[in-house]
């Protein structure tokens, strides 16, 4: 197997990084006081990560994707934290929570790091700074990836074929697609040396952009803190009030995750635009692919969906919450056989009232939350083809008018699509946020 690191020089090293755009972070670099020859023998790490491969996990380094020989001296460079700080030099990298609510596995999307964005920002601060690696929630927990390109990616189409098993996460669905159609995707990440990361007053331009750096990426900490502290009782009593026991705590901890979603603290769910260019992995060539077999016939004529995460903020449409994918208590896939419309109507309505604003939400209008719900039916075919009688369509139980946009975001006719939603529960239920 051939290597995917690139040893790069100082100058090669700032080129990279005015590439990202960064110019905060290459004026910082550039400032730091290094003599010539220390800049001559000064290395950057450009590491070149295909789609889903695990840059970290487990708090550390994953040298399983990383192609050197066992006696690298890469793998020394390297060790001065348990994740070197890497800048993302042209993809999206995703931090994911990894729950095991059954036998399949599901990857909720923590943050996502775009182009020009560092991360092992904490790693390279305790190391500044002498914390031990254990103190802070991520570092307590085993249950985390940092990956090239989305692995929460989820799939609303039949794609048991393309998985090695019925439980695997749907990513791996995206994987085998694109090595049989032989798609090109790939994620650069730019590790940076030892010598950059320290409490040496000749790179102290470097440390206090990272001091910054991370005291902004700990606003995200702050404001999920800031939700829990603040009001979200009266919520779970409106769950164990008006909720059957046995849900309450799975409700309660789903619409804290729209919470989250609607403060842009975690990232919800979008459509995959098929003529758009994707970041976060190769999911509109999949998609093609896809609707090449949806047009073959090969499925029912379902109308194939992918969702892949979205900050609120960065979302030029409607983002969605499932009540359907796992929270830190589980999920309701697997669980339940009947409607949860009703269980997820009644907090709602709480939203709608005066709960949004004790939340700090004051900024969103109630009627920005939009429950759809999704669910199959006979249906005799439209006026100029579509779908056949007998075939699953969409149904808007509540929110009929906000079908089209759903539909507009996936580029589909709401006329002919027809979308099945038991294949991926995901899609049963939703929760819609728009931008105030």
């Amino acid at each position: 197997m051939s290597s995917n690191v690139r040893v790069l020089q100082w100058q090669q090293g700032l080129d990279a990084i005015r590439a990202t755009g960064n110019k905060t972070l290459l004026q910082a670099v550039s400032a730091v006081r290094l003599t010539s020859a220390q800049k001559r023998k000064l290395r950057f790490y450009k590491v070149t990560y295909k789609y889903g491969d695990v840059i970290a996990s487990n708090g550390n380094l994953d040298w399983s994707t990383i192609h050197v020989n066992n006696n690298s001296p890469l793998k020394n460079a390297l060790a001065y934290a348990p994740i070197p700080l890497g800048l993302a030099l042209d993809k999206t990298i995703e931090i994911n929570s990894i729950l095991y609510p059954a036998s399949k596995a599901e990857y909720i999307p923590t943050t996502l790091i775009q182009k020009g964005d560092l991360f092992g920002v904490f790693q390279a601060l305790n190391k500044i700074t002498q914390v031990k690696s254990s103190v802070g929630s991520l570092s307590n927990s085993n249950s985390w990836n940092v990956a090239a390109g989305s692995q929460s990616v989820l799939i609303n189409f039949p794609s048991r074929c393309h998985k090695q098993s019925k439980t695997a996460p749907d990513w791996n669905a995206v994987l085998e697609i694109i090595k049989a159609d032989r798609i090109e995707w790939n994620c650069s990440v730019l590790f940076f040396p030892k010598e950059l990361v320290g409490n040496g007053t000749n790179i102290q331009c470097l440390t206090s952009f990272l001091h910054d750096f991370g005291w902004v990426q700990n606003q995200l900490v702050l404001a999920f803190n800031s939700i829990f502290d603040n009001a979200l009782d009266h919520l779970a009593h409106s769950c164990n009030a008006n909720a059957k026991a046995d849900f309450s705590h799975i409700l309660f901890w789903f619409f804290v995750r729209v919470f989250l979603v609607a403060s842009n603290v975690r990232p919800g769910y979008v459509l995959v635009d098929p003529h758009g260019k994707d970041a976060a992995g190769p999911f509109p060539e999949v998609l093609g692919q896809l609707g090449k077999a949806q047009q073959q016939k090969r499925n029912n004529g379902w109308t194939p969906m992918i969702f892949e995460p979205c900050f609120l903020k960065d979302a030029a449409s409607p983002i969605y919450c499932s009540a359907y994918q796992a929270t830190v208590v589980g999920g309701l896939a697997g669980k339940v056989k009947r409607s949860v419309n009703k269980m997820v109507t009644t907090p709602i309505e709480a939203i709608r009232g005066n709960l949004y604003r004790q939340l700090g939400l004051s900024w969103l209008a109630p009627d920005k939350f939009v429950l759809l719900e999704m669910k199959t039916r006979a249906t005799s075919s439209p006026a100029g083809g579509g779908a056949s009688a007998g075939s699953p369509a969409v149904v808007a139980v509540k929110h009929t008018n906000q079908i089209e946009p759903f539909c507009h975001s996936a580029n589909i006719d709401p006329l002919t699509a027809i979308i099945n939603p038991y294949d991926e529960p995901f899609a049963k239920v939703l929760v819609s946020i728009r931008k105030g």
